[in-house]
């Protein structure tokens, strides 16, 4: 099967708003906690715990929201298959550097493993959160990189198929 040079696959907009509306509820969850007073059945430094859960709530999801309000509006698509390898998230990942797909599912939801040679050289890249992602990821699954079903516009079992159809033809090209 030849395969076009370049598929574009864009973001899932549900998924985004999903998370934009998501982050606005947390955010408003931390700004009453911000406002909590002291009272009768809480000590001082309950409240200040509180507070401080309430603020980082605020900062995490607010942060999580504005990411989700410009992916919304952009139109860059969310994963980019080319015969040189796959573009996701920022990580540029070569089909010569991948040794396999493997699946891992929490809580009905289903993501793509990305099976890599040197996986630390991944979790090394990028500032102090992506790296701690890709550190978790790594210990819990390992692999630092995947690709969850529920970000793209496009269902698990196609995207699996596709994926692996570019591996096995990068493959062929370069035994040949």
């Amino acid at each position: 099967m030849t395969q076009p040079e370049i598929i574009k696959i864009p973001r899932s907009k549900i998924s985004l708003f999903l998370m934009l509306l998501g982050s606005v509820i947390f955010v408003v969850i931390g700004i009453f906690m911000q406002h909590e007073q002291v009272s009768s059945d809480r000590s001082a430094q309950e409240l200040l715990v509180l507070q401080g859960i309430g603020f980082f709530g605020m900062m995490f999801f607010g942060l999580c929201g504005l990411v989700a309000l410009a992916r919304l509006f952009s139109n860059k698509p969310g994963l980019i298959i080319t015969d040189e390898g796959i573009n996701y998230n920022a990580n540029v990942i070569l089909w010569s550097e991948i040794t396999e797909f493997g699946e891992y599912e929490k809580k009905g939801t289903k993501c793509i493993l990305i099976h890599i040679n040197d996986p630390k050289s991944y979790i090394d890249k990028g500032n102090f959160l992506q790296r701690s992602i890709s550190g978790v990821n790594y210990k819990m699954t390992g692999t630092p990189l995947s690709i969850s079903s529920t970000d793209l516009k496009i269902e698990y079992d196609d995207l699996k198929v596709m994926l692996n159809e570019y591996l096995s033809q990068s493959r062929l090209k370069s035994a040949a």
